[in-house]
């Protein structure tokens, strides 16, 4: 993204408005590795990133009606900052994580629209 990003008061970069920001578990071995690898390969810079420990995923969850403290894993907001900002966890966040660094013709389209497909059927 070619937006410029502002310092929080702790000294993490705030995300620009409308970015995908990706919350991870800044103590979890795992996550940060996860993390690495994203960064690796979002060649069009498409994310920002926040540990679930900082104040920028403090804001963010709480506008969602989450507390920071009880949540772990990955969690991806879309639109940050705005009306349509969305909050996704899970399943959902990584596969629309992979979505968002593979383009609009990446395998993760496919993926995501497999599950919802087979769970309709169930019904």
């Amino acid at each position: 993204m070619s937006e410029a990003t502002t310092e929080t008061e702790a000294g993490e970069q705030r995300p620009p408005q409308d970015a995908a920001v990706v919350l991870f578990d800044g103590e979890c071995a795992l996550c940060n590795g996860t993390v690495r690898e994203l960064m690796e390969v979002d060649h069009r810079r498409v994310l920002f990133y926040a540990p679930l420990q900082g104040p920028t995923a403090r804001e963010a969850l709480e506008r969602h009606g989450r507390a920071a403290e009880a949540l772990s894993g990955m969690w991806l907001v879309e639109h940050w900052g705005t009306e349509r900002e969305k909050l996704d966890h899970r399943s959902d966040a990584v596969l629309r994580i992979a979505d968002l660094v593979a383009g609009r013709f990446g395998l993760a389209r496919i993926l995501h629209w497999v599950p919802r497909f087979s769970n309709t059927r169930a019904r």
